[in-house]
């Protein structure tokens, strides 16, 4: 990825590459369910973090070559990436937060602190906190 190309994510089922300049699609990736959030990696690697269904997938942003899947237990509305570390943090339905390391694959945290799904997420520009908002009305910083 890089500043010519924008990504979508559709009810369709698809995440759309498209090229700025000529507004042409370059690339479609189809899921098995709707996607519900993207995100470009801003440690110059350029990989795509992707939530759909009970998923959390990343993607190479060139090439799109699936890197990782993770299953979850419920569906997961956001996910977003530590800006340095190798990790990331998502949450969805069930209220939980939950950490992972996306190159061992291994769970680092897990925390319940919303009294409704989490919809969106987002790491200070250090990594040293990270937001959750929730269908409850509540914004948490971990």
């Amino acid at each position: 990825m890089d500043a010519k190309r924008i990504c979508t994510a559709s009810d369709d089922k698809t995440i759309k590459i498209f090229d700025i300049d000529s507004g042409n699609c370059i690339s479609t990736i189809d899921f098995p369910s709707p996607p519900n959030s993207i995100e470009i990696s801003c440690d110059g690697q350029a990989s795509l973090l992707i939530t759909h269904g009970k998923k959390v997938e990343i993607f190479d942003g060139n090439t799109l070559n699936k890197l990782q899947s993770f299953e979850m237990p419920c569906e997961m509305n956001t996910a977003t990436f530590h800006p340095t570390a190798r990790e990331f943090v998502c949450g969805g339905l069930d209220f939980r937060i939950y950490k992972y390391n996306f190159e061992t694959g291994v769970e680092l945290e897990s925390y319940k602190g919303h009294f409704g799904p989490i919809h969106c997420m987002s790491y200070s520009p250090d990594g040293e906190v990270y937001a959750s908002g929730s269908e409850d009305g509540t914004l948490r910083l971990w």
